[in-house]
């Protein structure tokens, strides 16, 4: 903000309204919100913003500019799929486990009673 104000004030009255809630390794998100101030920053003043951010940085950073909404919305969508993904995976892994203690329970039979004698139905859902 200091960098921005030293080469600009109106600049840094219009990024005031600014909050940088997320970061990658060369993207930043600033949420705003009065659509006029991300206006401004988005046309007017990107390119003094992303130089005061890389000159108080080892490198530069692309600016996307939301309203809080939009990001309050990307934010739900991103934890949804999150949620998604990992109950997803934790079904996947019950899944195997599932099937790794019945191959071992039909590799015992084999070697019980022979593999003659033991025949394998399938019988679970995903193959009916």
């Amino acid at each position: 903000m200091r960098t921005i104000k030293q080469e600009s004030v109106p600049a840094s009255a219009w990024i005031n309204d600014a909050k940088p809630v997320a970061a990658s390794t060369d993207a930043m998100i600033l949420v705003f919100q009065n659509e006029m101030h991300r206006g401004m920053i988005d046309d007017k003043f990107r390119t003094l913003t992303e130089r005061a951010i890389a000159s108080n940085n080892d490198h530069s950073y692309q600016i996307i500019t939301l309203l809080n909404h939009q990001w309050e919305e990307l934010k739900s969508n991103f934890r949804s799929n999150q949620s998604d993904e990992d109950q997803n995976s934790t079904q996947e892994t019950e899944q195997a486990e599932v099937k790794e203690e019945e191959d071992r329970l039909i590799t015992e039979a084999h070697k019980l009673v022979g593999e003659e004698f033991v025949h394998v139905i399938d019988d679970s859902p995903s193959n009916s």
